[in-house]
């Protein structure tokens, strides 16, 4: 998971993956029915 605090959370219009981004600035996508982290991402502001 995140290692900092999460500021957003949205999900996918299917609602099959969660999208969940930190104060630091990394999104990463989630698999709903596993719970699995599929993708991390580096945002840069």
């Amino acid at each position: 998971g995140h290692t900092y605090y999460v500021s957003s959370v949205a999900f996918s219009p299917d609602g099959r993956q969660l999208a969940s981004g930190s104060v630091h600035g990394i999104l990463r996508l989630w698999d709903i029915a596993t719970g699995q982290c599929t993708a991390t991402l580096k945002v840069r502001s």
